[in-house]
């Protein structure tokens, strides 16, 4: 555990006359609390800090202690001088004790009982009814370790309280049972101050033994944010049972992907796997094995001893395996395992690919990171375009399509986000120019595109990237263009479009078990060159124009009524932008990037809006725009 070793903490704690526990009791605490910021502290100030609080209330430092320099912020509670008085008077003028706290290890502390009701509730109740302990001269304090007794006993006599990082967790867990409320309060918030990986695990877990819901709060949201990180700690190898299915089932831990959930999985079983081992097929189900590659699955979980060798396990990894061959197999998996939206907190990037301005083609490429709120310049498609399609799969990016001087382009890239470079994997067979894209189920879906700008295809084809192939699916119901793509419960649907003469309101879905087409209700209004995206199993199609011009309105489809209903009737829609959604623990949000106005200009290309929707409306806000100005670019959230 990575603690502060050698640095002494030195808190300067008063005692008030009433104490409430906030937390447990809901009571209102009767003390008034002050934040100081220490400054000046010199550089080598070695073990110790102490603060006092002089009779004026002005916060000074223990003399013969070295001077601060720079130290974090503390609470300091105001003293209360008539009690304080009363404290001193009664240790300093020998007042005789008159009871004894004997601990587990038998060492006995003398003390008085007005002195420790005054700063424990616990006490406080011992001494004012008429409990047993009341009138013994002895006093059993058990499950409290004999050192931070004597930390609180000293606290209830001098105000003072100083301690290690080491001692933090026996003092807490004193405080808590006690009901010494100021020095717990300290303890919490020092604690969640210096939450850090190698720790964490171990505050996670006293914070629920003791029931502290604000530390429990703040240790578990570190554990879930920084949890590849923390999963190889040897502390996340000691939990339980129950801990690890609770941060496992947490849709918020952040991962670079889904592998990162089962190799912890493995781990952690690998630890004790004896005992162990009966969990691993109750664990797996939070894995959602359908965000990994056949790859990954075929050469690493297929090839794990530890999931071979459990019936229940092996039956998993086969039935996924199954529903990569045949989708329609999805009854014997559960929400987890079949679900394809990766997790909320994983620290996915906006990317902006290729687009034009100017009149100029572009190959370049950027992506927003939301943790630095920046776009960073990455390297160059090897063929420039616009109007092309991106789609995320395995960890990767795939341009497919678009424009280039005039050319309907069947060409594909593929981009590894780790290494960034860019490889050229098989061209489309029939699809190219103004298609759409996207994937489903570890497959790339491609339909429709343009022959010279004006004719419109039908046709579809579905990707392999383990054999990188393409093969022929059955055509679409009507030809289209510039049109928008989703998926939603393992079925692709296109929406709009351009037919070749007129923009469409038209609609149709695939489903790849049944290999066929089938119509699903029309757009309220015909539009092409829009986006769509998808929150919660509901379409939004967003702007893009028909033979009126530009079309303001934002429509919402809801599967179960089959129905778009209009949300929104005055969208500020610019030629040619894109749209990409996000979900997080804050909400759903619509990033809409780039674009002209209608009559060419291209001041604002290179702006982002942020729309979040909010009911049957949008809010918006302008965050940092985009490195370069674009215009019909690809865009993709991975």
């Amino acid at each position: 555990m990575n603690v502060l070793i050698n640095q002494i903490i030195g808190i300067t704690l008063f005692p008030s006359a009433i104490l409430f526990r906030k937390i447990y009791h809901n009571k209102q605490k009767m003390t008034t609390k002050k934040k100081v910021n220490l400054d000046d502290m010199v550089d080598d100030w070695d073990s110790y800090i102490m603060i006092e609080t002089s009779k004026d209330g002005t916060v000074c430092t223990t003399s013969g202690l070295p001077t601060p320099k720079s130290c974090n912020k503390m609470l300091v509670l105001e003293l209360n001088h008539e009690l304080a008085s009363e404290v001193l008077y009664a240790r300093g003028h020998n007042i005789p004790c008159d009871v004894y706290l004997k601990c587990d290890d038998g060492t006995i502390f003398s003390a008085h009982k007005n002195v420790l009701s005054v700063t424990s509730l616990y006490f406080n109740a011992m001494f004012q009814t008429n409990m047993i302990e009341k009138s013994q001269a002895i006093i059993d304090i058990r499950c409290v370790t004999s050192e931070a007794l004597k930390y609180l006993i000293d606290f209830a006599y001098s105000s003072t309280l100083y301690v290690s990082f080491y001692q933090i967790y026996d003092l807490l867990m004193a405080s808590n049972m006690l009901c010494v409320e100021q020095v717990e309060h300290q303890c919490v918030a020092f604690l969640g101050q210096n939450l850090d990986i190698e720790n964490c695990i171990e505050i996670w877990s006293l914070a629920e033994m003791i029931n502290c819901e604000p530390l429990y709060n703040a240790s578990f949201n570190f554990v879930q944010n920084n949890f590849r990180r923390v999963s190889q700690e040897l502390d996340f190898l000691q939990l339980s049972f129950q801990q690890m299915e609770l941060i496992l089932s947490n849709d918020y831990i952040d991962v670079s992907s889904e592998s990162d959930v089962f190799e912890a999985i493995i781990n952690w079983v690998s630890y004790d796997s004896m005992a162990r081992l009966p969990c691993l097929a109750r664990l797996l189900q939070y894995v959602r094995f359908m965000l990994l590659s056949r790859k990954y699955l075929a050469d690493r979980v297929l090839r794990e001893n530890l999931v071979m060798s459990d019936e229940n396990s092996r039956n998993i990894v086969l039935q996924i395996l199954d529903r990569y061959i045949l989708p329609e197999r999805t009854c014997s998996l559960n929400t987890n395992q079949s679900s394809t939206s990766p997790r909320q907190a994983s620290n996915r990037k906006i990317y902006v690919i290729g687009g034009k301005a100017s009149g100029k083609c572009k190959s370049s490429m950027e992506c927003y990171n939301f943790k630095t709120n920046s776009w960073r310049t990455l390297s160059r498609m090897k063929y420039p375009r616009y109007n092309a399609v991106a789609v995320t799969l395995d960890g990767n990016l795939y341009v497919l399509g678009g424009y280039y001087r005039g050319k309907d382009l069947k060409v594909v890239e593929r981009y590894n986000p780790i290494t960034d470079e860019w490889r050229v994997v098989s061209s489309l067979r029939k699809c190219k120019g103004a298609l759409s894209a996207v994937s489903i189920d570890g497959w790339i879906y491609a339909v429709g595109g343009s022959e010279g700008h004006q004719e419109s295809l039908r046709h579809a084809e579905q990707y392999d990237p383990v054999c990188d192939t393409w093969t022929q699916l059955p055509d679409m119901l009507t030809p289209r263009s510039h049109f928008g793509i989703g998926q939603m419960f393992g079925q692709l649907h296109v929406i709009g479009g351009f037919s070749g003469i007129c923009a469409l309101d038209q609609c149709e879905c695939f489903d790849p078990s049944q290999r066929e087409w089938r119509r699903f209700n029309s757009l309220n209004t015909s539009r092409m060159n829009h986006s769509i995206t998808t929150f919660n199993n509901r379409f939004y199609a967003f702007g893009g124009k028909n033979s009126t011009g530009l079309v303001h309105s934002v429509e919402k489809y809801n599967p179960e009524l089959n129905m778009w209903l209009i949300i929104k009737t005055n969208l500020d829609v610019k030629l040619g932008m894109v749209c990409v959604g996000r979900s997080n623990g804050t909400g759903n949000s619509v990033f809409i990037i780039g674009g002209k106005k209608e009559n060419g200009e291209e001041s604002n290309s290179s702006t982002v809006l942020t729309f979040k929707p909010i009911g049957s409306d949008l809010n918006n806000e302008q965050i940092v725009p985009m490195k370069e100005k674009r215009t019909y670019s690809a865009i993709a959230y991975l």
